[in-house]
């Protein structure tokens, strides 16, 4: 584990090699691996990729996200709510006639109901990279189709061998109404990460239970 000085450093430096995060005064915080961020940034989008950034630099446990999201002075609601409207139908991703929105001051908040987390996802980032949004509140609920519970397990299995070979013969994966809950180890934070995005992308899986870890 990097000492709390080192930490710091490595996220400093993640952050001006981060070509998404803006060349902005970013400042970072380390100790006992959580690093907290403040600054200002001019959107939600910057903000994000920070906060990622600061995600991926091994010896990063948790990140506290204090930067804050100036808007400009012309800020307008409605039309960022008429933008909004529109990201949403032009993705091909999103079943946009499920979703209404609401926005306040810039935040944006999601609320309705889709068939897999691929299309939850997809409506959060159709809107997160517009202007003037301050922050993302997505309340959007997963409502998988009605499969069966062993063929939604076997879909994951199948998944994670063809993905993550390096860590399938380490998990276990169970499955009680539509939350897949997997246990075991990975090799790495990146391994676990991709381990989870393969669960959650696979039909008829509502949500996700993390009880990996990572080590040998």
């Amino acid at each position: 584990m990097a000492t709390d000085r080192k930490l710091q450093d490595l996220v400093i430096a993640e952050l001006r090699w981060d070509a998404r995060v803006p060349d902005t005064a970013i400042g970072v915080e380390a100790r006992d691996g959580i690093v907290r961020l403040t600054g200002t940034v001019s959107n939600f989008a910057d903000r994000l990729a920070a906060r990622e950034a600061a995600h991926s630099v091994y010896g990063v446990r948790d990140v506290a996200d204090d930067i804050e999201v100036r808007l400009t002075p012309d800020h307008d609601d409605l039309q960022l709510g008429q933008a909004v409207r529109l990201a949403l139908l032009w993705d091909v991703a999103v079943p946009a006639s499920g979703i209404t929105t609401t926005v306040s001051d810039g935040d944006v908040t999601l609320v309705g109901a889709v068939p897999h987390h691929l299309a939850r996802e997809a409506a959060e980032r159709a809107v997160r990279q517009l202007r003037g949004v301050r922050g993302v509140h997505n309340h959007i609920l997963v409502v998988p189709p009605d499969l069966r519970a062993d063929d939604i397990r076997a879909a994951i299995v199948g998944a994670l061998e063809r993905r993550a070979d390096r860590a399938a013969n380490r998990i276990s994966v169970s499955l009680a109404d539509g939350v897949a809950t997997l246990e075991g180890s990975v090799p790495s934070p990146a391994d676990a990460r991709a381990v989870l995005e393969t669960a959650r992308h696979t039909p008829g899986v509502r949500d996700v239970h993390d009880q990996l870890h990572v080590g040998v």
